[in-house]
């Protein structure tokens, strides 16, 4: 049994998923909204005067106090890049963003590494950065990712627990390192 917040944020990453193929509608107010709220959400990175907007759109979530900040920021990267992850079936194995970045890697090289070694070890205040641009890359190469993974390994990340971040880390690093 799910409890409703566990509802609430996988309710909020399907809602991210109705706009990217809100893009592909045939209505065109779903069009609309869609591009609307995506442009909205992808002013996060654009300054402070610009995250207003994208808080209009994860407010209307109904995000808990404690998590906003990652709900924005998930919101912000999903609007960044659009290309999700197809979901597994329950309780199958759901690739982290390290995984995306090994797919990276496979596709360009070595070269890739030191990117993934400053999304790692960067601190939290350096860390919506340096995903914004790790999502751009995987974007630029049409690599899927995980949202609702995403979202958790965030909450771990930015929830004030170092332990739960390292292992949200260390999850990422495996991943990318696996053979």
């Amino acid at each position: 049994m799910t409890s409703p917040l566990t509802d609430r944020r996988a309710e909020f990453v399907n809602y991210l998923h109705r706009l990217h193929y809100g893009l592909e509608s045939d209505e065109a107010w779903r069009l609309a909204e869609a591009r609307r709220d995506l442009a909205r959400l992808r002013r996060y990175f654009s300054g402070p005067r610009q995250e207003a907007e994208a808080f209009a759109v994860v407010f209307a979530h109904d995000p808990p106090p404690r998590e906003e900040r990652v709900w924005v920021l998930l919101g912000a990267l999903f609007a960044a890049h659009r290309y999700p992850y197809r979901m597994p079936p329950s309780g199958s194995w759901r690739p982290t963003l390290g995984a995306s970045m090994r797919q990276l890697k496979n596709n360009r090289g070595d070269s890739v590494d030191r990117r993934f070694i400053q999304l790692v070890s960067v601190d939290e205040a350096a860390l919506p950065y340096y995903l914004y641009q790790a999502v751009q890359l995987l974007r630029a190469d049409r690599i899927p990712i995980d949202y609702r993974r995403l979202f958790d390994d965030l909450l771990r990340l930015f929830g004030g627990d170092d332990d739960m971040a390292q292992s949200a880390r260390l999850a990422w690093s495996r991943d990318y390192n696996r053979p």
